[in-house]
């Protein structure tokens, strides 16, 4: 997947912090294991974004990491 690669910290729109709005992005993003292909909802760029352990997919290891980082708001 193409795209720019969001640091570990979950930012996915780059506002300083993951929150509600990064949220939105991660759960409109998880598609589940061995699937590589964003959901017809979700853009590719964001399903890139969302793929915060960077192995192609975004699915419960993602949201998992991203509830860890995320900071409210």
């Amino acid at each position: 997947m193409s795209g720019p690669r969001v640091p570990s910290d979950g930012d996915t729109n780059r506002d300083g912090g993951a929150d509600l709005a990064d949220f939105e992005v991660v759960a409109e993003c998880v598609h589940g294991p061995d699937t590589a292909t964003p959901p017809p909802f979700c853009d590719p760029c964001d399903f890139s974004n969302a793929d915060m352990d960077g192995d192609g997919e975004v699915d419960i290891h993602d949201f998992a990491e991203f509830t860890r980082v995320f900071t409210g708001g």
